[in-house]
């Protein structure tokens, strides 16, 4: 399912065929090798140019590769620094973060890359549940309602994050105006000459919904694919959250 979050007569340049920096966000020690063996062969049959880009707190022990690009940091820096290390690390049009906590099998990329040349960010949805009772009622009443009143039906939900998902997605949606279902996702295709634009204050998790709220306030046409991954539990969310929402950097002015 595909949510098209902004519709407007917009033009945007043919992109899906350009090189790709597909980066892995690896922070405190998680077991990446298996990730770049698995994400290699993707990008050796994506166009000349694409690289795999690690962002890793720790050693990796891997093998040299030519389209393989390792950054290490010296210390433990968080979610936040790793993701504006691999922007500062971009050499390609496209690029695509994909956090190392997401089992995204290479072949679901096709699914991002099929949108990206009417939009500037796809963003990942997870697939997750079950859903409520309660919820599934007050949605299918919702539903009815704006029938009958506003002449559309809302597309179904993808799937429930608990309680606590709802509340943070919440914040995203009314408090920095996100307007995608999962900003939390991890899993994020963008064209580099807008994320590159974007400097990261958040340390932690909510550095995902930071950047694509940034890039949402900038003007940028945003939709989102779903995906099948678990939901998880961000510790950091509200410090992170206050600190972009008290006072909000969106880089040097041009």
């Amino acid at each position: 399912m595909t949510r098209t979050i902004i519709e407007m007569e917009a033009t945007r340049s043919p992109i899906r065929h350009a090189p790709l920096s597909l980066i892995l966000v690896a922070t405190a020690q998680e077991p990446v090798e298996a990730l770049i063996a698995a994400w290699l062969p993707f990008v050796e049959n994506s166009p000349p140019g694409s690289q795999l880009i690690v962002i890793a707190d720790d050693p990796i022990e891997c093998t040299a590769h030519g389209r393989l690009r390792i950054v290490y940091h010296t210390r433990s820096m968080g979610l936040g620094a790793s993701l504006q290390t691999g922007l500062w690390s971009l050499e390609t049009p496209l690029v695509f973060f994909v956090s190392t906590t997401r089992s995204l099998p290479p072949e679901q990329t096709s699914d991002f890359l099929e949108r990206i040349d009417k939009v500037d960010l796809v963003n990942g949805c997870r697939r997750t549940g079950p859903t409520p009772f309660l919820v599934r009622t007050w949605e299918r009443i919702k539903g009815i309602v704006s029938r009958v009143f506003l002449g559309y039906t809302p597309e179904p939900r993808l799937g429930w994050p608990g309680w606590e998902g709802w509340w943070r997605r919440w914040v995203a949606r009314h408090l920095f105006g996100v307007p995608l279902v999962d900003p939390e996702c991890g899993v994020l295709l963008g064209r580099s000459e807008i994320l590159m634009r974007i400097p990261i204050q958040s340390q932690g998790q909510f550095a995902w919904v930071e950047m694509i709220a940034k890039a949402n306030h900038l003007g940028c046409l945003l939709d989102e694919v779903g995906v099948d991954a678990a939901p998880d539990r961000r510790g950091d969310f509200a410090r992170d959250a206050w600190r972009v929402f008290r006072r909000p950097d969106f880089g040097a002015a041009k």
